[in-house]
């Protein structure tokens, strides 16, 4: 009993948010998406020849970010022109230090980007991946796969 359950992979990529996770995993013949809550689990399954397209855009999302940071450490040094205090000067300074930090670690990431899965019925986004790296990555994994069960056998003769 316990030979016929699927043996599972993580794939890379995961986490989305405060109050929600996912996570990609890969067994012998499909993937399953984990969406999963403080409530509760989702689970969709995507078997390999039923995949029809896997679709990954790029998205504004990481030059969105670098312009709110940088708009954030201006206005963080910018109370440091008018203060008096050295407690005020220095608070200032280190919290510019932080959004600095923040905008340079989101620009090592990559280039932000949208996965999606498309099937006959469906398409569904797949939250865990969004970096075109772990796109890529995701992408190496799964392509022989599917190549491997959309191709057709040869015809015996």
């Amino acid at each position: 009993m316990a030979d016929s359950l699927p043996s599972y992979k993580k794939l890379p990529g995961g986490g989305v948010g405060l109050f929600q996770r996912a996570a990609l995993w890969m067994a012998t013949d499909h993937l399953l998406l984990v969406r999963a809550t403080s409530f509760g689990e989702n689970y969709r399954r995507f078997y390999f020849h039923d995949i029809q397209g896997v679709v990954v855009r790029l998205t504004a999302g990481r030059l969105k970010r670098f312009v709110g940071f940088s708009l954030g450490a201006l206005a963080i040094t910018g109370l440091t022109a008018w203060a008096d205090s050295t407690l005020v000067i220095g608070t200032a300074v280190f919290c510019g230090v932080i959004v600095g930090l923040l905008s340079l670690f989101d620009g090592i990431a990559g280039p932000s980007c949208i996965c999606h899965i498309r099937t006959s019925v469906q398409v569904e986004r797949i939250e865990s991946i969004r970096r075109l790296k772990v796109a890529r990555r995701v992408l190496e994994r799964i392509r022989p796969a599917i190549l491997a069960s959309q191709t057709a056998p040869e015809p015996v003769s």
